[in-house]
């Protein structure tokens, strides 16, 4: 028989993954588009619940936030579809490797009365974090070379994304830090293939917007912990 606090514990996870899952959707929708860089890039955080989810609830949870913000994303932006498979592989992959290390670090970091060492928690997350950037990057470099622009020159050239066109996206970005950044003008390059601009303007902004949620989660967890888990004094 389930006593109280299973369920308790049970509408308490149900509750705060469907609430990370309204944010995730919410962030989704809210790209943040930086003025030396061309519009066709930006930045969304909605990794970030996700990573939460992850971590509280193992990453299965993860995933389901994931998944359901993609398909209320394609939904509403059918055209985000391509971009969105290769959002979602990135993603799990790193919330995935995330979770995982974390929760090695944490098991190992409890002594014999099950106690964790004060601040372990905010250095296992941003660590873990750190390091799942790793493989997160190196599957975006190549889903987005070899499948994204691929597919959407295949499917949409009729709507201008033409391998000439993206390339032509990727210098409007190094000609405005030529312009107001003279003295870097001959270490940026000139993008002669879009791998060059996945490389040096897709995965830097990837990296910022992980190292952000890295923070951000290493920051805010222990003030939300207790409200996603039910917990008696």
């Amino acid at each position: 028989m389930i006593s109280d606090i299973d369920k308790q514990i049970t509408i308490r996870k149900t509750v705060s993954i469907a609430v990370l899952t309204a944010i995730a959707i919410l962030l989704v929708f809210l790209r943040v588009r930086l003025p030396f860089i061309s519009g066709m890039f930006g930045i969304d955080f909605s990794v970030f619940p996700e990573l939460l989810a992850a971590i509280a609830f193992g990453p299965i949870a993860g995933i389901v936030v994931c998944l359901i913000k993609a398909v209320i994303h394609i939904a509403f932006i059918p055209t985000a579809l391509i971009p969105d498979i290769a959002s979602v592989a990135v993603d799990i992959v790193f919330i995935v490797f995330a979770e995982i290390l974390y929760s090695s670090h944490m098991y190992m970091s409890e002594d014999e009365d099950m106690v964790i060492k004060p601040f372990e928690r905010e250095k296992a997350i941003f660590f873990s974090s750190i390091i799942s950037v790793i493989p997160a990057l190196i599957l975006q470099f190549f889903l987005t070379e070899f499948f994204v622009y691929p597919k959407l020159e295949k499917y949409y050239s009729n709507e201008g994304l033409t391998y000439d066109n993206i390339l032509a996206n990727y210098a409007v970005s190094t000609e405005f830090l030529r312009n107001h950044f003279p003295s870097l003008a001959k270490s940026i390059p000139d993008f002669k293939g879009i791998w060059q601009g996945v490389l040096f303007v897709n995965l830097p902004l990837a990296f910022i917007k992980y190292l952000i949620v890295a923070i951000v989660t290493m920051v805010v967890y222990k003030y939300i912990s207790p409200f996603f888990h039910y917990r008696q004094d």
